[in-house]
């Protein structure tokens, strides 16, 4: 891997990155299906085959890449400049394994209405306990050279396209890909958690190592402007985000292998690591170099990531969609459903669903605001 001669400072772009991504992430999980919002909003699953990508689908692998961006950051100051790469990678699996922890609540505190709660909520995969995973694989990968770093993720995308579109399925003799049945499901169903690490935890471990490579990219200025290399290191940043991106969009459009999050295929992982490198080029310049100031929401958001993630899931799963409220027509539904329905009765269907995913977008807010008011930064 490429050493990093200088000190890294922290990157106000990453931080609103971050909270970009939170209140995405908010946004549409509120919004759900509601016709109020657009088409365009919600997540487009198997869609007769064709399969695509919504804003909503766009929110876990920038999750990814994120977290693949931290890594430079997390081995190069700090304590973690001064441990060995084995030191690294052992505080890299603490660190995962607290993700996945964390994930398991959330699981359990789901499990908890429905099934009740039992030893199979520690072999449940959510998207905390896979970014745990990709994290601590890119760790790993993020020791090797920068050739051996793509080669993982070439490996990785060429593996995925082979297994969903020339592998047949066991028991069938023919490849097979449809909404239930492929050569995945079979994996998945055949080995359990193990078979959900393998399909779906390596490419999310490429879109972490792309995140990783970018932010290698990326701090690369901060520390050799004055050779005249900066301007060099950003266009490469944008180019790869370009190739990624139009290359993604390709293999969609072109090359037989739709964008599709639950399939994780090659093309999705092409198209959302390029738009993400492309939208953190494009913040690093306007907050980092150009001295803008982000916006506090996201500074808010982006600082404190995990926990209000944490909590936005809590409050959702266990209060928004489970406690019951009156309803203006005297029903009652859950308490989100019964808030939208009554600043709906107030105004419009369409502005009180808006109105409704606006004040829980704020609530999350202020509560992330008062633990930076406060200088409380949580982290996993």
């Amino acid at each position: 891997m490429n050493a990093l001669a200088a000190p890294i400072t922290r990157l106000q772009s990453l931080d609103a990155f971050r909270g970009l991504v939170i209140v995405l992430m908010l946004l549409v999980n509120a919004a759900g299906s509601d016709p109020a919002f657009p088409g365009w909003f919600s997540h487009r699953g198997w869609n007769g085959g064709e399969m695509g990508i919504g804003l909503a689908d766009m929110v876990y692998p920038w999750f990814l890449f994120i977290a693949g961006v931290s890594i430079p950051f997390s081995m190069h100051r700090g304590r973690g400049a001064t441990l060995s790469p084995p030191r690294r990678i052992l505080a890299s699996a603490a660190r995962s394994l607290r993700l996945y922890l964390l994930g398991v609540m959330l699981v359990a505190a789901s499990m908890a209405y429905d099934t009740g709660i039992g030893p199979s909520v520690l072999l449940r995969w959510d998207i905390l306990q896979m970014i745990g995973l990709a994290t601590l694989l890119a760790t790993c990968a993020a020791h090797l050279p920068r050739f051996g770093q793509w080669l993982s993720v070439v490996a990785v995308l060429i593996g995925k396209w082979a297994l969903l579109t020339r592998c047949p399925m066991p028991g069938r003799g023919e490849v097979v890909w449809t909404a239930t049945e492929s050569a995945q499901a079979w994996i998945r169903t055949e080995w359990g958690w193990f078979g959900t690490a393998l399909t779906q935890g390596l490419p999310a471990m490429a879109v972490a190592i792309i995140g990783s490579i970018a932010a290698s990219e990326l701090l690369r200025p901060e520390q050799r402007s004055a050779t005249g290399r900066a301007s060099n290191s950003r266009t490469r940043l944008v180019r790869m985000g370009v190739i990624l991106t139009v290359g993604g969009l390709a293999w969609h459009e072109l090359g037989g292998l739709p964008m599709s999050k639950d399939f994780f295929t090659s093309s999705y992982v092409m198209f959302t690591s390029g738009t993400a490198c492309l939208m953190l080029a494009a913040m690093h310049e306007l907050f980092d170099r150009r001295g803008f100031s982000a916006p506090a929401m996201l500074r808010h958001f982006g600082t404190n990531s995990i926990a209000i993630y944490v909590l936005a899931e809590l409050v959702w799963r266990i209060c928004l969609t489970r406690w019951l409220v009156s309803s203006p027509d005297g029903s009652f539904s859950t308490a989100f459903a019964a808030g939208k329905a009554w600043l709906s009765h107030l105004t419009t269907p369409t502005i009180g669903a808006w109105l409704a995913v606006a004040a829980y977008i704020v609530a999350m807010w202020l509560a992330a605001r008062a633990l930076h008011v406060r200088g409380w930064f949580i982290r996993a």
